[in-house]
């Protein structure tokens, strides 16, 4: 049994063919590094992050320890098979409520990922922008079964007569009955495959590495804010630096733009 104060925390779990590395961020955020391929960073090293993380800078947990295969924090449990590297997550601010467990897939394919496990999660919210169904705005991606990107994770693609986006921003937002959820980032800058359509859910990809961030909290907003802390809040201009912004298919007489044109005055 080892215990420590607030620092960055890490761990390495071998099998004879995998490894996994734990890195303990922050009482309620830990990342993780998978793979077949050599023996990782040593427990002295960070991650490695790609691009889409911005703070790299985290104080570590306000109180760690480790019990053989099992590293607690205030408010996380984590239990590692060490067999097979699986992760089991609870939530211990939630009476050590069991959220999910993922395992490595596949690991010596080019084509590699995770298999999770669905628990009690009701919906999976997020993954980017996809359209899958005209006339419905529904995200829930445990009905709509499978978000895949395109050529290099993001295109332009057909729909309803259209062109639209499909854009990939890899973290989903799982969520259960009373504010039961959690959230996994993806920090992998190929294009990704989630299938939700089977049990154990599973997500492909390539990488000789897989990279990912698992986030618990009270609610979605907390987890909301603990992504975006993570990848950095996008440069916004004042918003006087936007201008005048009017937009309209067309007129059909002068009255109509005095109108428009006065109300514009009076709102200055």
């Amino acid at each position: 049994h080892a215990s420590a104060a607030a620092a960055v925390f890490r761990a390495k779990f071998n099998t004879s063919s995998a490894y996994l590395m734990v890195e303990v961020l922050d009482d309620d955020l830990v990342h993780f590094e998978l793979s077949a391929i050599g023996s990782g960073p040593s427990t002295t090293q960070p991650i490695y992050t790609s691009p889409m993380i911005a703070r790299t800078n985290y104080p570590g947990p306000t109180s760690i320890s480790q019990t053989d295969n099992v590293i607690e924090t205030r408010d996380i449990r984590l239990e590692i098979n060490r067999n097979n590297l699986c992760i089991t997550l609870r939530d211990k601010q939630k009476q050590n409520f069991y959220l999910t467990t993922i395992c490595p897939s596949d690991l010596n394919q080019a084509l590699k990922g995770i298999d999770i496990d669905p628990g009690q999660i009701q919906n999976i919210y997020g993954l980017g922008q996809e359209f899958k169904r005209p006339a419905s705005a529904d995200g829930d991606w445990t009905s709509l079964g499978v978000r895949e990107g395109q050529e290099f994770g993001n295109a332009f693609r057909q729909f309803d007569g259209g062109a639209i986006g499909n854009i990939q921003i890899p973290v989903y937002y799982a969520v259960g009955r009373n504010n039961v959820n959690y959230a996994l980032l993806m920090d992998n800058v190929y294009k990704q495959r989630w299938d939700f359509s089977v049990s154990w859910w599973k997500a492909r990809m390539f990488g000789d590495q897989l990279r990912f961030y698992l986030m618990t909290g009270p609610d979605l907003p907390d987890l909301r804010a603990d992504y975006m802390e993570l990848t950095g809040r996008p440069p916004v201009p004042p918003k006087k630096a936007f201008g005048l912004w009017v937009s309209e298919f067309g007129y059909d007489n002068w009255n109509q733009i005095d109108g428009l044109l006065n109300g514009l005055r009076n709102r200055n």
